[in-house]
């Protein structure tokens, strides 16, 4: 899978929202979309470090392409405070 494939989730739901928001649909809908970019520096990531997710807990990163699997789990803790109505 190349860069344009993986983003394709986002762009749905950015795609979905754009046309909720079109149609003026009289509904409360919420579409998150975890993203982040690549680019080691400085201030990057290293393994050891250890970062403090959106509800408390600390992960300690091991791997330095693991930006995608730590932003999902920042998604799904920021998810949980959305109440979404199924």
């Amino acid at each position: 899978m190349d860069m344009k494939c993986d983003m394709s989730g986002a762009a749905a739901v950015i795609g979905t929202m754009y046309a909720i928001a079109k149609a003026k649909l009289p509904v409360y809908v919420v579409g998150l979309v975890p993203a982040t970019d690549n680019r080691p520096d400085g201030n990057a990531q290293v393994p050891g470090d250890v970062i403090t997710m959106y509800d408390g807990t600390t992960v300690e990163v091991l791997n330095t392409d693991a930006e995608g699997r730590l932003i999902l789990a920042m998604h799904f803790l920021m998810q949980k405070n959305t109440n979404p109505n199924l």
